[in-house]
């Protein structure tokens, strides 16, 4: 942004020159995202009111032309993503407060379900390789810790990724005596949360994720409960003693053509709390590269797709 314009610069040798994106002339407006396809277009998606963003578009021989108009909710989260064959998709969630509203290219709006309740952030990516089917697929966090990933098509597939937990707390009881109830025992559940993430799509079509986790021990005390609005008389439960984040890691892993688990997922150690780290991911033909902000330095990590056994997804 210069003042109240918004520009796209370009170098050419040690000269840097900038384009006035069009429209985009207001305090008020916001770059939304940014996305290029592989024959040199660019596009932006401009928030132009809390409830409108537009795509807009530069050819690779220069000059910006403003396009489709999206009625989405700007303050929750817009998206935008390029498949392989230099499509633009935006994404957005409804101003109806129940859907997602996708447009591809200069396509009329589709609307999909959502999830029932919803948190700022949204990514979004498309599977799919040049001259294939696509699916798009949107990311957003899904409370509890977790991705909730929506495969946009038919059928429709939802799912939640991360999270991994292990326990060796027993499970809650209730009963007419709790006679078996460890009182005072000591158990821990170690869970991943999830902070950061993103997405991106190799040539193969392939739509990676990379998050960040951070190890949370959960150490708790078995208690017994004896409460007469109880209609079976006890119950035996833990309560929560402390919680403890053990280690951070970047985690990436690739998803099937409708967002299932492939099975394949690569743990990164990072010497830091995710909470205090971002994440970046970009794809160059096989090659995945992978930004991580460690708040005092950006650590650059290349993983060549093409040499990870393939499995059927």
């Amino acid at each position: 942004r210069t003042g109240s314009d918004l520009r796209y610069f370009t170098r050419a040798g040690n000269m840097w020159s900038g384009d006035v994106i069009p429209g985009a002339v207001n305090d008020d407006l916001s770059l939304e995202g940014a996305a290029s396809s592989r024959d040199g277009n660019v596009y932006a998606l401009v928030a132009s009111d809390v409830s409108h963003a537009t795509l807009d578009s530069r050819a690779s021989s220069g000059g910006w032309s403003s396009g489709t108009s999206l009625a989405v909710d700007t303050v929750s989260a817009t998206g935008l993503a390029v498949d392989a064959d230099g499509l633009p998709y935006m994404i957005g969630w409804g101003t109806d407060g129940a859907s997602f509203v996708l447009v591809a290219g200069n396509a009329s709006p589709v609307t999909f379900g959502g999830p029932s309740s919803y948190e700022n952030g949204l990514t979004v990516a498309i599977a799919g390789a040049s001259g294939k089917p696509k699916s798009p697929m949107v990311f957003l966090p899904g409370g509890n810790a977790l991705l909730a990933l929506y495969a946009l098509g038919s059928p429709n597939k939802n799912r939640s990724i991360g999270g991994a937990t292990s326990s060796t707390c027993s499970a809650f009881t209730l009963g007419f005596t709790c006679d078996d109830c460890q009182v005072g025992a000591q158990c821990d559940s170690y869970s991943d949360q999830i902070g950061a993430f993103a997405a991106a799509t190799t040539d193969d079509g392939t739509v990676w994720l990379a998050y960040l986790a951070t190890s949370v021990d959960t150490q708790s005390v078995v208690e017994l409960h004896n409460d007469p609005i109880l209609p079976l008389g006890c119950a035996c439960d833990t309560s929560t003693q402390s919680t403890t984040a053990q280690s951070a890691a970047l985690v990436v892993e690739p998803l099937g053509a409708s967002g299932q688990d492939t099975g394949i997922s690569m743990r990164f150690p990072l010497s830091t709390s995710s909470d205090a780290v971002g994440v970046a991911l970009a794809a160059n033909g096989a090659k995945l590269h992978v930004f991580v902000n460690e708040i005092s330095k950006i650590d650059h990590t290349v993983i060549d797709t093409s040499k990870i056994p393939k499995r059927p997804f």
